[in-house]
């Protein structure tokens, strides 16, 4: 039985794909991107989260951490992450400490699937898998999907593309939507910002070009960093070429922000979103290329 690092399956979602969908969130991801909002979906392992802002000193994580990763101290509880074997003894009864991330297996999260696929017939909807990179382990991805076919639900993936052409290969027979992001068209710029290289992205994307399910090519708008005309003219030309009907801009947000600090991170991205004027003229690029461009 697979099973992969998952820390959260959400309910209900109406984003992730079409109709009402579960999307369930698994940890570990080839990039680094400056603006990521799942912070705690970056690494594959299991890692504490702190929020000192609701710790009331009761001294549970000190108790109860066998390598005294918790410290009691006279400015409060201190937390050395650097100790710590995210074993979960610590977590908090008042929800100030946590272990972000929980080994699963395709049955079990199935079984969490199955109870609302009354919701999924009805609205067409089903589930999604996320991340991270949710194809970092296709195992896991493919017998959880197969699954879903079984039940007759919907199946979609959320993926950055920057994985071996083995891993997409692996999945395809059993989703129904895929959705990936192309963030920058040059390699080097590509590298320089997200830590890797684009060629498994685009070879992605020309792979699910040619294939017979939904594919949403989504472009998320970052300003200052995407949002030039250069990136934008030679995405929209590679989308072209590949037979892409359109694409979705998705205009930068700071909702995963508050997040960094429980990760002990900084999230140095500090620029404003894109205003609704200057996502029209970024659109308006894609238009003029022949293709159809919404904000998503």
């Amino acid at each position: 039985m697979a099973s992969a690092p998952v820390f959260n399956i959400q309910r209900y979602s109406i984003h992730d794909g079409p109709g009402i969908r579960t999307t369930v969130f698994l940890k570990g991801c080839p990039l680094r991107c400056p603006w990521c909002s799942n912070p705690e979906s970056q690494l594959a392992v299991l890692e504490p989260m702190y929020d000192q802002a609701a710790c009331v000193g009761c001294g549970w994580c000190v108790a109860h951490c066998p390598r005294q990763a918790a410290e009691a101290g006279p400015g409060g509880i201190r937390f050395r992450r650097e100790l710590c074997l995210g074993c979960t003894r610590c977590v908090c009864p008042n929800g100030a400490r946590l272990v972000a991330g929980e080994y699963r297996t395709a049955e079990d999260v199935g079984a969490v699937v199955a109870r609302d696929a009354v919701f999924y017939r009805r609205s067409g909807g089903g589930v999604t898998l996320s991340g991270g990179e949710p194809l970092l382990y296709p195992d896991f991805a493919r017998e959880l999907l197969g699954f879903c076919r079984q039940l007759g639900v919907g199946t979609a993936v959320e993926t950055t593309g920057c994985v071996p052409a083995e891993s997409l290969e692996a999945v395809l027979p059993v989703l129904d939507t895929v959705l990936i992001d192309l963030k920058f068209a040059d390699s080097r710029r590509h590298a320089a910002a997200l830590g890797a290289g684009n060629a498994p992205v685009l070879e992605s994307i020309r792979r699910l070009a040619r294939w017979s399910g939904q594919l949403l090519v989504r472009i998320p708008v970052i300003p200052g960093w995407n949002d030039d005309g250069e990136n934008l003219a030679a995405s929209a030309r590679f989308l072209r070429e590949c037979g892409i009907p359109g694409v979705t801009l998705l205009p930068y947000h700071r909702m995963g922000e508050g997040k960094y600090p429980k990760l002990d991170r900084s999230y140095a991205l500090q620029v404003p979103p894109p205003s609704p004027e200057r996502m029209e003229v970024l659109l308006d690029i894609f238009r003029a290329a022949g293709l159809t461009a919404v904000q998503g």
